[in-house]
């Protein structure tokens, strides 16, 4: 679940990291990271392929905490399909 999540995370040292996951798991991680969630209806569903790019105001992963992020951008495959 998210804090088994949050433990992977928070030993990371790049700057950037990719989080992969199933759902419920990777729904709910998402919803605790960001301080406000996306207006977008489908953050709540977070379809399969959601994606959720988030950034945080800290200087390394270990001083994460749920509630941080600031959403960048969300975006489901329905959005991108041609």
């Amino acid at each position: 679940g998210p804090d088994v999540m949050m433990a992977v995370l928070k030993p990371a040292t790049a700057d950037t990291v990719m989080m992969l996951g199933h759902n419920p798991g990777i729904a709910e991680f998402a919803h605790r990271l960001v301080a406000k969630t996306p207006m977008s209806g489908d953050f709540t569903r977070y379809p399969t392929g959601a994606t959720l790019v988030v950034d945080f105001d800290i200087e390394s992963w270990a001083d994460l905490r749920f509630g941080q992020g600031i959403t960048v951008d969300f975006i489901v495959p329905s959005e991108i399909a041609g």
